[in-house]
């Protein structure tokens, strides 16, 4: 059993300590409230950018100083960006949360953004970009976020584009922390084997001495484009992709649990899934088909891809529009929606073996909800899904047309 303790440290970051006596391994994630959404038009990809570069240098770390720190511990220091969200974190050997705290801090209050560093990185970046393009199967699900976002800020690629990233230089990179990486703005979460209180001694002592700056300025939130669309790119790929979505419920609705579940049914990673059953094991038309359902703060959507023999798309959609319908006009009985429940659930509890995605899942918990929550918390939820509710979802789904993305 995992034991949560939530503390404010002195600065005023929320901190979650999870407590795991027999972890051989200590987690330690600060996770920010900022990503891509809040870059203007001439910063297309800093935020990712500044997720790179500020390992590459602080004023008392080099950028071989701040690599080696982890990894001759047999650890790792690593960062991901989204949409909203910047996450940094450690994983290191039970007995190091002090080097971990130490070094967090060190990058958060202290990066350097070195010219040479900073230079040689935007060419790594670049070639990311261009690696990325070479992938359909992933750069379709941004190039549908562009569309279905057009004309907000969620609107554009994460990575940016090779143009843009070239115009990001140190100043940028500086400029962007001291805006947005500040206390107000940040949470904090340990899982490991050690005591709440000598945790909160350390982080209290590392990153609670940030200067309680405030965020520079507030996110625009203004939610969805609801204009439908449905486009077809030719990019010369063995294979169709095709991406299929409306817009559902936000980080704050409770309908977003019901579009969680719909989701797992339709296209979650049982094989038993609907779409699954049907596509692949009926038709054989899919290798693989996944939905799935993405919140933010402003609002969500609900997706569906597949990749196909190009001559197979018609014939993938009719099956992919039967299914929806079939499941709309029928939803699932009491029987069958406890079944779904119960897969969903187990699932997530199997998936709460993984310490590190329990940590990082955590750290977003506690930024948007204001604590960690439980496992038992968390399934709770789950089986308060009504089959009414999963019942309205579907109907969305079936009634409204979906927004339809093919490349080919």
């Amino acid at each position: 059993m995992k034991n949560i303790t939530h503390f404010s440290l002195p600065n005023g970051i929320p901190m979650a300590h999870i407590h795991v006596p027999t972890a051989a391994a200590e987690y330690l994630a600060v996770i920010v409230d900022v990503g891509s959404r809040d870059e203007n038009r001439r910063q297309h990809g800093l935020a990712h950018f500044v997720e790179h570069t500020i390992f590459k240098g602080t004023s008392s770390r080099s950028s071989i100083e701040i690599l080696n720190e982890m990894e001759t511990l047999g650890g790792e220091l690593n960062a991901y960006t989204t949409k909203e969200e910047t996450m940094i974190y450690t994983v290191a050997p039970r007995g190091n949360v002090r080097t971990s705290a130490s070094l967090l801090t060190d990058l958060i209050a202290n990066a350097s953004f070195p010219a040479g560093e900073v230079d040689k990185e935007r060419q790594i970046v670049a070639d990311e970009i261009e690696s990325y393009l070479d992938i359909p199967s992933e750069a379709i699900f941004d190039d549908f976020e562009d569309l279905i976002f057009k004309g907000t800020p969620l609107g554009h690629n994460i990575l940016g584009t090779k143009k843009s990233v070239e115009s990001l230089d140190s100043r940028a990179c500086k400029q962007w922390l001291d805006d947005f990486f500040v206390p107000s703005a940040m949470g904090v979460v340990y899982l490991g084997s050690a005591e709440p209180c000598q945790v909160y001694n350390i982080l209290s002592s590392t990153l609670g001495e940030i200067p309680g700056r405030k965020r520079a300025c507030r996110r625009e939130l203004n939610g969805i484009s609801t204009s439908q669309f449905s486009k077809t790119r030719r990019i010369g790929s063995h294979q169709a992709h095709v991406m299929l979505g409306v817009g559902s419920a936000s980080l704050y609705s409770e309908d977003r649990h019901a579009w969680s579940l719909l989701a797992n049914v339709l296209g979650g990673p049982g094989m038993n899934s609907l779409l699954n059953i049907a596509m692949r094991e009926q038709h054989g038309l899919v290798y693989n088909v996944e939905a799935a359902n993405t919140c933010f703060v402003d609002g969500g959507i609900f997706t569906i891809y597949f990749g196909c023999d190009k001559s197979d798309v018609n014939a993938c959609l009719e099956v992919c529009k039967k299914v929806i319908h079939d499941f709309a006009k029928c939803p699932p009985c009491d029987e069958r929606l406890q079944a779904a429940l119960r897969q969903y659930a187990g699932q997530m509890t199997v998936a709460s073996e993984s310490h590190l995605e329990t940590a990082l899942g955590a750290a977003r918990r506690l930024l948007r909800h204001g604590k960690a929550g439980t496992l038992d918390e968390m399934i709770a939820k789950i089986n308060s899904i009504s089959a009414r509710e999963i019942e309205e979802c579907a109907a969305r789904l079936d009634s409204e047309g979906m927004n339809m993305l093919i490349m080919r």
